[in-house]
């Protein structure tokens, strides 16, 4: 190693250490700015490698001391390098945190994306017991958020690619079937038959304490429910507003509530057998 190089070393590894000093007592300012200036001397000098393992790591620490702003900045660097050197991105550089990406995915209109992440997702992290808890909570919270069409994309996706799915509809599982049956009773906005899955369907509702509180949301977005008092417990909510709401279509003169409603759900017949 050379005088310039060795010199060059020893600077970088005082600026580490200087670096590690501040995360330590929480000037974390100090180290983001640190960061920041090894990137523009290893973006000059091409170092790309160094420099994208330099990025990687300081992220990630930042991230981990709950920086986030600090932290994302310095992953927008890692992409910025990555771009600027053509360099293929490695299974290393993708952060595999689930939880987050599926926040971000149920915020956007990727059901495609979504359906990806949620098997790989599962695959990895769930039992093999918990595959239709996995896309029915993904689909409720789409449709909480008033988008059904992705919400059916998500689904539809999910069931065909997931290995361990039969493939459908109708499904062997109890859950899938409610959730294929409920983008239908959504698309046609028939409250007689939101109410006869919910009913039909309860003892799979129940395995999530939170589908009860995400069907009364859906009930009220797409089929006009009240919102429920806060006193009462969720489910006892839900029957409730589900009961209001077809005694308001029975004032109205509504005399076909027994029939299964929307015509796509016609066709496969909302009889108990059908119903899993």
């Amino acid at each position: 190693m050379s005088g310039s190089s060795r010199e060059r070393r020893v600077g970088l590894d005082r600026i580490l250490s200087k670096i590690k000093c501040n995360i330590e007592t929480g000037n974390y300012y100090e180290a983001h700015q640190m960061y920041k200036t090894l990137y523009f001397r290893y973006l000059t000098q091409k170092k790309y490698k160094e420099l994208l393992d330099l990025l990687y790591d300081g992220s990630d620490i930042l991230l981990k001391h709950h920086q986030y702003n600090s932290g994302a900045d310095l992953a927008n660097l890692v992409v910025d390098a990555l771009t600027t050197s053509l360099s293929p991105v490695s299974y290393e550089y993708l952060e595999k945190n689930y939880a987050q990406s599926r926040y971000h995915f149920t915020h956007s209109s990727d059901g495609d994306g979504c359906a990806s992440m949620l098997i790989e997702y599962h695959i990895n992290k769930g039992y093999p017991s918990e595959v239709d808890l996995f896309i029915t909570q993904a689909v409720l919270q789409f449709l909480c958020l008033k988008n059904k069409s992705t919400a059916s994309v998500v689904f539809f996706t999910f069931t065909e690619k997931h290995p361990s799915v039969q493939q459908g509809p109708p499904y062997l599982l109890p859950l899938l079937n409610f959730v294929w049956f409920l983008l239908l009773a959504v698309e046609g906005g028939r409250l007689p038959v939101f109410t006869v899955l919910c009913e039909m369907y309860q003892p799979s509702i129940n395995r999530d304490p939170a589908y009860p509180e995400y069907l009364s949301k859906i009930g009220q977005i797409f089929f006009g429910l009240p919102a429920p008092p806060k006193q009462q417990g969720l489910l006892n909510n839900l029957v409730q507003s589900l009961l209001e709401g077809l005694e308001e279509e029975d004032i109205s003169g509504d005399s076909d509530i027994a029939t299964p409603g929307p015509s796509c759900l016609r066709k496969h017949s909302m009889q108990s057998e059908d119903l899993d």
